[in-house]
């Protein structure tokens, strides 16, 4: 799911309003990565966050997940729509930009 939404934004030139939501569904944070530390735990891939945009329905009140990306960098905090020509989305993270 999109559980535990960092950022959102809408995305431009599209029929129906697309929405976009950054989330990190484990709720990890980089100092957590030491593998070392016992017991093992999920929460240790750096790797958490979730992008995904959602098409949304007014007039039924209905939503659908379009696209997901998963796999960005736990320490990922921003989300940025890009403007068409160039379109999508930018996801910021600490050491990364992600398009």
């Amino acid at each position: 799911g999109l559980q535990h939404a960092i950022d959102t934004g809408f995305l431009e030139n599209k029929t129906t309003p697309t929405a976009l939501v950054l989330a990190d569904p484990n709720q990890t944070w980089p100092g957590r990565h030491d593998q070392s530390w016992s017991p093992p735990d999920k929460r240790w891939n750096p790797s958490t966050c979730v992008v995904a945009a959602v098409s949304l329905s007014p007039s039924t009140g209905s939503s659908s997940v379009l696209w997901r990306r998963d796999g960005l960098p736990s320490n990922s905090t921003r989300l940025v729509p890009l403007p068409i020509p160039v379109g999508g989305a930018l996801v910021v993270a600490d050491n990364a930009l992600v398009w």
